[in-house]
């Protein structure tokens, strides 16, 4: 299981590296940067729901 997990991880990174060579990174921090603290709050909903899948 633990190579699966590995190999997941390495074809999300790579995954990551195309969007960001593809779309630009100025585009990117443009668009992380115009949600503003939104996106924390985001963050912030989500933490709990991780965490209760990660405890099962």
């Amino acid at each position: 299981m633990k190579l699966a997990g590995l190999f997941a991880t390495l074809i999300g990174l790579a995954i990551l590296v195309y969007l960001v060579l593809a779309n630009g990174g100025a585009a990117i921090e443009t668009a992380i940067a115009s949600a503003g603290f939104g996106i924390l709050w985001v963050i912030a909903a989500h933490f709990p729901q991780s965490l209760a899948s990660s405890l099962g």
